[in-house]
């Protein structure tokens, strides 16, 4: 996400237009996604993404994760045996 925010961030786009973009209406509710990223992170829908600090890029994307129900887990990789 973060290098995604920071692709977006450098082609101007707004949080609103970067989760309008990932999260498109034809899919999901956007604008309640919108509303719980923003409620969450402080962070209004018309603000730039290059404005962002590190800290506000954290909050944008913890209330993402908190919204989606992401949990950590763990990844185990087992070769694959002839």
């Amino acid at each position: 996400m973060w290098e995604q925010l920071g692709r977006d961030a450098a082609r101007g786009l707004t949080l609103g237009e970067w989760i309008s973009k990932y999260a498109p209406p034809s899919e999901n509710d956007t604008q309640r996604y919108l509303d719980v990223v923003a409620r969450g992170s402080g962070i209004g829908a018309n603000t730039s993404l290059a404005a962002l600090t590190e800290t506000s890029i954290q909050d944008v994307i913890l209330a993402m994760q908190r919204h989606e129900g992401w949990s950590p887990g763990t990844v185990i990789y087992r070769p694959i045996q002839p």
